[in-house]
């Protein structure tokens, strides 16, 4: 599977239906602490759940639980070798244009994974 910074990307490799919609979205994660941290993440439409990309895992908005997410549609845009992720209430993700493929080149099986040194 060829690891791209897409939402198909994200729809193969959580095998999501085409029918089902997804949007980029920024995720904030709030600890019990306040502490609040946006992270990117893709937006299953219509439901409570989302994609933690760096997780690389599914998530639920909403939750009252020790580390809770709240979820805001983003818009992407390309900023230089970067990705710049807006929501309409001006929060902000920037990530390089390479982050999709560092986190999920071990996830994925390729020729060139399997040819090069995993450190």
């Amino acid at each position: 599977m060829d690891i791209q910074f897409s939402l198909s990307f994200f729809r193969k490799h959580f095998r999501i239906p085409s029918g089902v919609k997804l949007c980029w979205c920024i995720l904030v994660e709030r600890n019990e602490d306040g502490s609040e941290h946006p992270r990117l993440g893709v937006m299953v439409c219509g439901t409570s759940k989302v994609i933690d990309v760096a997780a690389r895992q599914f998530a639920q908005i909403g939750l009252p639980t020790p580390v809770s997410y709240e979820a805001y549609v983003a818009r992407r845009s390309v900023d230089g070798d970067e990705y710049v992720f807006t929501s309409p209430e001006d929060i902000c993700v920037r990530v390089p244009d390479s982050y999709v493929r560092d986190i999920y080149f071990r996830c994925v099986y390729s020729e060139e994974m399997m040819n090069q040194p995993l450190i």
